[in-house]
């Protein structure tokens, strides 16, 4: 592993920690496959924590794009649109 990708691991992890104080249920998924993954990994042969920090990244994803929907929902539902989505289209312009 070069040192780039232990960064990019090490910060992964950080805000993964991060994102689990404000999300309980995203800690306890991530403490009930950790043991799982890991044997996964070896067994495939494949580093069990960059295993591990692919999946994690993936539900900061979902979470992420979770949060946009509901706030999606909640500016549509009062006839406005979501902040992010003004930001972004105004930023194309």
């Amino acid at each position: 592993m070069n040192e780039q990708q232990e960064h990019g691991i090490e910060r992964l992890f950080i805000e993964f920690a991060e994102e689990c104080n404000k999300t309980p249920n995203l800690k306890q998924a991530a403490q009930e496959m950790r043991e799982g993954v890991f044997e996964a990994a070896e067994s495939a042969g494949v580093n069990p924590s960059h295993a591990f920090g692919v999946i994690i990244r993936d539900m900061m994803m979902l979470e992420f794009l979770k949060q946009r929907v509901e706030e999606s929902r909640t500016a549509l539902t009062s006839g406005n649109l979501p902040a992010f989505v003004i930001e972004e289209v105004s930023a194309q312009r």
